[in-house]
Protein backbone atom coordinates (compact mmCIF):
# COMPACT_ATOMS: atom_id res chain seq x y z
CA UNK A 1 0.00 0.00 0.00
CA UNK A 2 1.42 3.42 -0.66
CA UNK A 3 1.86 6.08 1.65
CA UNK A 4 -0.53 8.44 0.82
CA UNK A 5 -2.91 5.43 1.09
CA UNK A 6 -2.25 4.17 4.57
CA UNK A 7 -5.23 6.51 6.59
CA UNK A 8 -7.54 4.32 4.30
CA UNK A 9 -5.89 0.77 5.83
CA UNK A 10 -6.11 2.20 9.36
CA UNK A 11 -10.07 3.37 8.67
CA UNK A 12 -10.87 -0.29 7.73
CA UNK A 13 -9.28 -1.43 10.96
CA UNK A 14 -11.24 1.09 13.15
CA UNK A 15 -14.21 0.12 11.31
CA UNK A 16 -13.58 -3.21 12.04
CA UNK A 17 -12.85 -2.59 15.63
CA UNK A 18 -16.15 -0.46 15.94
CA UNK A 19 -18.41 -3.26 14.80
CA UNK A 20 -16.76 -5.46 17.55
CA UNK A 21 -17.70 -3.05 20.05
CA UNK A 22 -13.73 -2.50 20.97
CA UNK A 23 -14.09 1.26 20.72
CA UNK A 24 -10.54 2.48 22.62
CA UNK A 25 -9.13 0.01 19.99
CA UNK A 26 -11.07 1.87 17.18
CA UNK A 27 -10.31 4.83 18.87
CA UNK A 28 -6.45 4.23 18.56
CA UNK A 29 -6.69 3.38 14.82
CA UNK A 30 -8.91 6.40 13.87
CA UNK A 31 -6.00 8.42 15.33
CA UNK A 32 -3.67 6.51 12.81
CA UNK A 33 -5.63 7.84 10.11
CA UNK A 34 -5.83 11.12 11.38
CA UNK A 35 -2.24 11.07 11.97
CA UNK A 36 -1.68 10.48 8.31
CA UNK A 37 -4.20 12.56 7.20
CA UNK A 38 -5.01 15.42 9.23
CA UNK A 39 -8.29 16.92 7.63
CA UNK A 40 -9.92 13.19 6.87
CA UNK A 41 -13.37 14.25 8.36
CA UNK A 42 -14.90 10.51 8.07
CA UNK A 43 -12.24 9.76 10.81
CA UNK A 44 -12.76 12.18 13.23
CA UNK A 45 -16.79 11.77 12.78
CA UNK A 46 -15.99 7.90 13.28
CA UNK A 47 -13.71 8.41 16.57
CA UNK A 48 -16.63 11.00 17.76
CA UNK A 49 -19.02 8.40 17.75
CA UNK A 50 -16.85 6.05 19.22
CA UNK A 51 -15.89 8.15 21.75
CA UNK A 52 -19.96 8.63 22.33
CA UNK A 53 -20.27 4.70 22.59
CA UNK A 54 -17.81 5.08 25.60
CA UNK A 55 -19.70 7.79 27.32
CA UNK A 56 -16.85 10.04 26.85
CA UNK A 57 -19.17 13.01 25.85
CA UNK A 58 -17.13 16.10 26.74
CA UNK A 59 -14.23 13.92 24.41
CA UNK A 60 -16.82 13.65 21.50
CA UNK A 61 -18.08 17.22 21.84
CA UNK A 62 -14.62 18.21 21.37
CA UNK A 63 -13.72 16.08 18.03
CA UNK A 64 -17.20 17.19 16.81
CA UNK A 65 -15.89 20.56 16.94
CA UNK A 66 -13.06 19.81 14.89
CA UNK A 67 -15.23 18.69 12.31
CA UNK A 68 -17.23 21.81 11.87
CA UNK A 69 -13.97 23.77 11.74
CA UNK A 70 -12.75 21.33 8.94
CA UNK A 71 -16.05 21.54 7.36
CA UNK A 72 -18.86 24.25 8.93
CA UNK A 73 -21.87 23.20 7.20
CA UNK A 74 -21.23 19.37 8.43
CA UNK A 75 -24.70 18.68 9.89
CA UNK A 76 -23.66 15.41 11.27
CA UNK A 77 -21.16 16.94 13.51
CA UNK A 78 -23.90 19.54 14.18
CA UNK A 79 -26.30 17.06 15.25
CA UNK A 80 -23.73 14.71 17.20
CA UNK A 81 -22.51 17.98 19.23
CA UNK A 82 -26.35 18.76 20.34
CA UNK A 83 -27.22 15.05 21.05
CA UNK A 84 -24.22 14.65 23.24
CA UNK A 85 -25.00 17.62 25.08
CA UNK A 86 -28.74 16.67 26.01
CA UNK A 87 -27.05 12.91 26.80
CA UNK A 88 -24.78 15.06 29.32
CA UNK A 89 -28.11 16.45 31.04
CA UNK A 90 -27.00 19.99 29.47
CA UNK A 91 -30.70 20.67 27.54
CA UNK A 92 -30.32 24.77 27.45
CA UNK A 93 -26.68 24.28 26.41
CA UNK A 94 -27.98 21.53 23.50
CA UNK A 95 -30.58 24.32 22.38
CA UNK A 96 -28.24 26.38 22.11
CA UNK A 97 -25.95 23.97 19.59
CA UNK A 98 -29.65 23.74 17.58
CA UNK A 99 -30.26 27.13 17.49
CA UNK A 100 -26.97 27.96 16.29
CA UNK A 101 -27.47 24.63 13.68
CA UNK A 102 -30.60 26.44 12.20
CA UNK A 103 -28.71 29.68 11.99
CA UNK A 104 -26.26 27.66 9.71
CA UNK A 105 -28.35 25.40 8.43
CA UNK A 106 -31.39 27.25 7.61
CA UNK A 107 -32.33 24.98 4.38
CA UNK A 108 -31.91 21.76 5.90
CA UNK A 109 -34.84 20.54 7.47
CA UNK A 110 -33.27 17.49 9.43
CA UNK A 111 -31.98 21.01 11.66
CA UNK A 112 -35.83 21.85 12.07
CA UNK A 113 -36.76 18.29 13.02
CA UNK A 114 -34.42 17.42 15.42
CA UNK A 115 -34.59 20.91 17.44
CA UNK A 116 -38.44 20.19 17.09
CA UNK A 117 -37.39 16.52 18.75
CA UNK A 118 -35.35 18.16 21.49
CA UNK A 119 -37.75 20.56 22.54
CA UNK A 120 -41.00 17.89 22.66
CA UNK A 121 -38.23 16.12 24.71
CA UNK A 122 -37.61 19.04 27.16
CA UNK A 123 -41.97 18.87 27.59
CA UNK A 124 -41.85 22.43 25.14
CA UNK A 125 -44.15 22.02 23.14
CA UNK A 126 -45.47 25.14 21.97
CA UNK A 127 -41.74 25.97 20.61
CA UNK A 128 -41.10 22.53 19.74
CA UNK A 129 -44.23 22.57 16.95
CA UNK A 130 -42.96 25.91 15.61
CA UNK A 131 -39.65 24.02 14.27
CA UNK A 132 -41.88 21.16 13.58
CA UNK A 133 -44.04 22.86 11.41
CA UNK A 134 -41.02 24.48 9.45
CA UNK A 135 -40.07 21.48 9.05
CA UNK A 136 -42.86 20.10 7.49
CA UNK A 137 -43.41 22.96 5.16
CA UNK A 138 -39.46 21.88 3.44
CA UNK A 139 -40.29 17.86 3.77
CA UNK A 140 -43.62 16.35 4.85
CA UNK A 141 -41.99 12.81 4.87
CA UNK A 142 -43.76 10.40 7.52
CA UNK A 143 -41.71 10.49 9.99
CA UNK A 144 -41.92 14.40 10.06
CA UNK A 145 -45.50 14.02 10.02
CA UNK A 146 -45.51 11.57 12.76
CA UNK A 147 -43.60 13.29 14.91
CA UNK A 148 -45.38 16.74 14.75
CA UNK A 149 -48.19 14.36 15.53
CA UNK A 150 -47.04 13.44 18.63
CA UNK A 151 -46.34 17.00 19.49
CA UNK A 152 -49.73 18.12 18.91
CA UNK A 153 -51.52 15.09 21.33
CA UNK A 154 -49.16 16.06 24.14
CA UNK A 155 -51.12 19.71 23.41
CA UNK A 156 -53.79 17.68 23.64
CA UNK A 157 -54.99 18.62 19.60
CA UNK A 158 -56.08 15.75 18.97
CA UNK A 159 -57.43 16.84 15.24
CA UNK A 160 -54.98 18.33 14.33
CA UNK A 161 -52.60 14.59 14.98
CA UNK A 162 -55.21 12.60 13.46
CA UNK A 163 -54.52 15.08 10.08
CA UNK A 164 -51.39 14.44 10.26
CA UNK A 165 -51.79 10.51 10.57
CA UNK A 166 -53.81 9.96 7.72
CA UNK A 167 -51.70 12.61 5.92
CA UNK A 168 -49.03 9.63 6.52
CA UNK A 169 -51.27 6.92 5.57
CA UNK A 170 -52.09 8.04 2.06
CA UNK A 171 -47.98 8.20 1.63
CA UNK A 172 -48.02 4.08 2.62
CA UNK A 173 -49.65 1.16 5.20
CA UNK A 174 -47.71 1.42 8.46
CA UNK A 175 -49.34 -0.58 11.65
CA UNK A 176 -47.24 2.52 13.44
CA UNK A 177 -50.07 4.51 11.45
CA UNK A 178 -52.72 3.27 12.16
CA UNK A 179 -52.33 2.39 15.81
CA UNK A 180 -51.93 6.07 16.37
CA UNK A 181 -54.71 6.86 14.88
CA UNK A 182 -57.00 4.39 16.70
CA UNK A 183 -56.15 5.65 19.43
CA UNK A 184 -56.55 9.30 18.41
CA UNK A 185 -59.86 8.35 17.33
CA UNK A 186 -60.09 6.30 20.75
CA UNK A 187 -59.23 9.70 22.59
CA UNK A 188 -62.25 11.37 20.24
CA UNK A 189 -64.92 9.10 21.59
CA UNK A 190 -65.05 7.83 17.43
CA UNK A 191 -65.49 4.22 19.05
CA UNK A 192 -66.63 2.20 16.07
CA UNK A 193 -63.98 4.40 13.47
CA UNK A 194 -61.25 3.24 16.45
CA UNK A 195 -61.87 -0.29 15.99
CA UNK A 196 -61.81 0.07 12.02
CA UNK A 197 -57.89 1.37 12.59
CA UNK A 198 -56.84 -1.15 15.14
CA UNK A 199 -58.21 -3.91 12.26
CA UNK A 200 -55.50 -2.38 9.58
CA UNK A 201 -53.09 -1.96 11.85
CA UNK A 202 -53.56 -6.24 12.45
CA UNK A 203 -53.57 -6.23 8.76
CA UNK A 204 -50.47 -4.28 8.21
CA UNK A 205 -48.72 -6.61 10.35
CA UNK A 206 -50.72 -9.52 11.22
CA UNK A 207 -48.26 -11.54 13.32
CA UNK A 208 -48.14 -8.80 15.95
CA UNK A 209 -49.38 -9.97 18.73
CA UNK A 210 -49.28 -6.53 20.46
CA UNK A 211 -51.28 -5.05 18.06
CA UNK A 212 -54.36 -7.86 18.52
CA UNK A 213 -53.88 -7.16 22.39
CA UNK A 214 -54.13 -3.31 21.79
CA UNK A 215 -57.69 -4.19 20.59
CA UNK A 216 -58.99 -6.33 22.86
CA UNK A 217 -57.94 -3.99 25.86
CA UNK A 218 -59.76 -1.42 23.52
CA UNK A 219 -62.74 -4.01 23.30
CA UNK A 220 -62.64 -4.46 26.64
CA UNK A 221 -63.00 -0.63 27.69
CA UNK A 222 -65.48 -0.12 25.15
CA UNK A 223 -67.93 -2.58 27.06
CA UNK A 224 -67.77 -5.14 24.65
CA UNK A 225 -66.07 -7.94 26.66
CA UNK A 226 -67.71 -11.00 24.92
CA UNK A 227 -66.85 -10.08 21.75
CA UNK A 228 -63.08 -9.35 23.30
CA UNK A 229 -62.93 -12.83 25.14
CA UNK A 230 -64.39 -14.57 21.93
CA UNK A 231 -61.65 -12.89 19.93
CA UNK A 232 -58.98 -13.88 21.79
CA UNK A 233 -59.84 -17.45 22.21
CA UNK A 234 -60.33 -18.16 18.39
CA UNK A 235 -56.52 -16.64 18.54
CA UNK A 236 -56.07 -19.21 20.89
CA UNK A 237 -57.91 -21.64 18.77
CA UNK A 238 -55.90 -20.68 15.30
CA UNK A 239 -52.43 -20.56 17.13
CA UNK A 240 -52.45 -23.06 19.58
CA UNK A 241 -48.61 -23.24 19.81
CA UNK A 242 -48.07 -19.88 20.71
CA UNK A 243 -47.28 -19.17 24.32
CA UNK A 244 -47.81 -15.37 24.19
CA UNK A 245 -51.60 -16.65 22.32
CA UNK A 246 -52.33 -18.39 25.85
CA UNK A 247 -50.85 -15.58 27.68
CA UNK A 248 -53.11 -13.36 26.79
CA UNK A 249 -56.04 -14.92 27.39
CA UNK A 250 -55.29 -16.27 30.57
CA UNK A 251 -55.09 -12.07 31.15
CA UNK A 252 -58.18 -11.64 29.55
CA UNK A 253 -59.30 -14.63 31.93
CA UNK A 254 -57.71 -12.97 34.96
CA UNK A 255 -60.03 -9.65 34.37
CA UNK A 256 -63.03 -11.24 34.45
CA UNK A 257 -61.71 -13.20 37.58
CA UNK A 258 -62.32 -16.75 36.38
CA UNK A 259 -59.32 -17.70 37.88
CA UNK A 260 -59.38 -21.42 37.28
CA UNK A 261 -59.59 -20.91 34.05
CA UNK A 262 -57.05 -18.52 33.69
CA UNK A 263 -54.60 -21.13 35.53
CA UNK A 264 -54.99 -23.30 33.62
CA UNK A 265 -54.25 -20.72 30.26
CA UNK A 266 -51.20 -19.89 32.09
CA UNK A 267 -49.79 -23.70 32.46
CA UNK A 268 -50.61 -24.27 28.88
CA UNK A 269 -48.39 -21.23 28.14
CA UNK A 270 -45.72 -22.62 30.33
CA UNK A 271 -45.66 -25.51 29.18
CA UNK A 272 -44.82 -24.27 25.33
CA UNK A 273 -42.45 -21.73 26.98
CA UNK A 274 -41.02 -22.81 30.49
CA UNK A 275 -38.91 -19.13 31.19
CA UNK A 276 -41.37 -17.08 30.77
CA UNK A 277 -41.72 -14.52 33.62
CA UNK A 278 -44.51 -13.34 32.87
CA UNK A 279 -46.07 -16.34 32.90
CA UNK A 280 -45.22 -16.97 36.38
CA UNK A 281 -46.11 -13.45 37.55
CA UNK A 282 -49.31 -13.95 36.32
CA UNK A 283 -50.24 -17.51 37.75
CA UNK A 284 -48.23 -16.11 41.39
CA UNK A 285 -51.28 -13.37 41.09
CA UNK A 286 -53.91 -16.06 40.25
CA UNK A 287 -53.12 -18.00 43.39
CA UNK A 288 -52.45 -15.19 45.62
CA UNK A 289 -55.97 -14.33 44.67
CA UNK A 290 -57.19 -17.50 45.58
CA UNK A 291 -55.72 -17.72 49.29
CA UNK A 292 -53.61 -20.23 47.69
CA UNK A 293 -50.07 -18.91 49.51
CA UNK A 294 -47.72 -21.79 48.53
CA UNK A 295 -48.35 -21.47 44.81
CA UNK A 296 -48.35 -17.86 44.95
CA UNK A 297 -45.30 -17.92 46.07
CA UNK A 298 -43.44 -20.46 44.12
CA UNK A 299 -44.40 -18.75 41.24
CA UNK A 300 -43.76 -15.24 42.19
CA UNK A 301 -40.24 -16.35 43.10
CA UNK A 302 -39.66 -18.07 39.83
CA UNK A 303 -40.72 -15.19 38.19
CA UNK A 304 -38.46 -12.92 40.27
CA UNK A 305 -35.77 -15.05 39.47
CA UNK A 306 -36.40 -14.78 35.41
CA UNK A 307 -36.85 -10.60 35.95
CA UNK A 308 -35.83 -9.05 38.89
CA UNK A 309 -38.11 -6.20 38.27
CA UNK A 310 -41.16 -7.96 39.30
CA UNK A 311 -39.55 -7.79 43.02
CA UNK A 312 -40.48 -3.97 42.67
CA UNK A 313 -43.79 -4.34 40.96
CA UNK A 314 -44.98 -7.44 43.57
CA UNK A 315 -44.84 -4.48 46.40
CA UNK A 316 -47.57 -2.85 44.96
CA UNK A 317 -49.37 -5.89 43.48
CA UNK A 318 -53.00 -5.79 45.11
CA UNK A 319 -53.31 -9.49 44.14
CA UNK A 320 -50.57 -10.11 46.66
CA UNK A 321 -52.25 -8.35 49.75
CA UNK A 322 -53.00 -11.20 51.24
CA UNK A 323 -49.12 -12.25 51.41
CA UNK A 324 -47.46 -9.23 52.81
CA UNK A 325 -47.45 -10.57 56.13
CA UNK A 326 -45.93 -13.33 55.71
CA UNK A 327 -41.85 -13.34 56.59
CA UNK A 328 -41.42 -15.39 52.85
CA UNK A 329 -43.07 -12.29 51.23
CA UNK A 330 -41.29 -9.94 52.74
CA UNK A 331 -37.94 -11.51 52.05
CA UNK A 332 -38.58 -11.82 48.52
CA UNK A 333 -40.37 -8.31 47.74
CA UNK A 334 -37.63 -6.41 49.75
Amino acid sequence: MSKSGQHLGWMKKAETFVGWKQYKQAIAAFDKAIKLKPNYVEAWMGKGRALMDLEDLDAAIAVFKKVIKLEPKNFDAWLMISMALEDAERPEEALAWFDEMVTQLPDNPGTWFFRGMHLTRQNRHEEALESLDKAVEMNSNPMVLMARSITLQRLERYEEALSDVDRVLTMGDAFVAWLDRAKLLEKLGRNDEALESYDEAIISDRGNLELWQEKILFMEKIDRQDEALELVNKLAEALPERWDVWWMLAEALKRRERYDDAIAAYSRALELEPEEAEVFYGLATCYATQGNSEQAMGNLQSAISIYPDYQETAKTESAFDSLRNLGEFKALAH
